[in-house]
């Protein structure tokens, strides 16, 4: 629990497509290794596309799974306005594709072409980008969570 009702540092989290399993992995880890408050957004492919686009256009981190972006790209039939947001990152975004598997490495060549900054591939990439990532991504001020809908009594009756 927070000691202080000082404003916190908040930092966006999108995670799109991963695992049940792979999510509390990353979150775990995170919230250990952070003194931020995190903003936790999941979503899938099978969202509306409004909804994606929203995420991979909002600053912070965006993790991706692989194999999710892979069936999305080769069911695509031309232009497909998720993928092409993909392409194109918004500013003071950091994207990272999760492909967990001994041949995740591979597609850090791949990835990149898509500009995402690097592939999590095991325990160890995965720790070294989720220290970058705390430590680079944007953050923003956000209020503490205790002084949320709290409004001041009024001292006066209004005057009629």
């Amino acid at each position: 629990m927070k000691q202080s009702l000082a404003s916190q540092r908040v930092q966006a989290w999108g995670l799109l497509e991963l695992k049940p399993m792979h999510r509390a992995m990353l979150r775990r880890s995170v919230e250990s290794n952070s003194k931020l408050e995190l903003d936790w957004n999941v979503a899938s492919w099978r969202d509306n596309d409004q909804a994606l686009l929203e995420l991979l256009s909002q600053p912070g981190v965006i993790v991706v799974d692989r194999d999710g972006l892979m069936e999305r790209t080769l069911e695509a039939r031309g232009t497909d306005a998720v993928i092409e947001a993909l392409h194109h990152r918004s500013r003071g975004q950091i994207r990272l594709l999760w492909h967990w598997s001994l041949r995740g490495k591979q597609d850090l060549f791949w990835c990149t072409e898509m500009s995402f900054e690097g592939v999590i591939s095991d325990p160890q990439s995965m720790m070294q980008w989720l220290r970058a990532c705390v430590r680079l991504g944007k953050t923003k001020e956000g209020n503490h969570g205790l002084l949320n809908g709290i409004e001041l009594p009024r001292i006066f009756a209004p005057i009629a």
